[in-house]
């Protein structure tokens, strides 16, 4: 235990000392175009600053959110139009919205043959998820979803059974591992 307690304390004030990112270096910045402008949104743009990309666009349906990401990733525009989102120049998209809205912008990028990270499902319905599917598919992007389990029915079903309680403790299990199949580490 003091070894193991040892290394961590040695990993810690190593990476204290060193930015971990870039993992590599590019050869050039990947310009990267962001429809959403939210918290997570926020997260990912930061990562992809990290990385050493490029945020070049921001869309928003309100344009009070997209100014402020655009701002604070020194993306070139921020707007609440997709097609003048889809006009600048740009190597991939993070789809950031919820899914009901996430249809139209994947289509588009798959017109414009640019890859994906879709957040949350990728889809709200089957049929939508079927015709992105096929999108993707013909356009040959990569395409890569940031999988949450909140859309889950059992979610639902979860908050109507406890709406009208107060809850006093909670106490948290992952289920991923269960549902799908997951290849989560131990001490996950």
């Amino acid at each position: 235990m003091k070894k193991l307690k040892k290394l961590l304390k040695k990993i810690i004030n190593k990476s204290k000392n060193k930015k971990l990112f870039p993992l590599f270096k590019l050869s050039k910045p990947l310009r990267i175009g962001v429809v959403g402008a939210g918290i997570q949104a926020t997260r990912l743009t930061e990562q992809v600053k990290n990385a050493g990309g490029e945020i070049v666009a921001v869309h928003d349906i309100q344009i009070v959110a997209a100014q402020q990401l655009a701002k604070l990733r020194n993306a070139k525009i921020s707007t609440v139009k997709l097609d003048e989102f889809f006009e600048v120049p740009m190597d991939g998209v993070l789809i950031c919205t919820i899914p009901t809205v996430r249809f139209e912008p994947i289509i588009h990028a798959c017109n414009k043959k640019l890859h994906l990270l879709i957040e949350k499902p990728p889809a709200y319905n089957l049929d939508e998820g079927r015709k992105c599917l096929s999108a993707i598919n013909e356009s040959g992007v990569i395409s890569s979803v940031g999988f949450q389990s909140r859309y889950d029915p059992r979610y639902e079903k979860l908050k109507k059974m406890i709406a009208e309680h107060e809850i006093h403790l909670v106490r948290t299990k992952i289920t991923i591992p269960s549902y799908p199949p997951s290849n989560e580490t131990p001490w996950a």
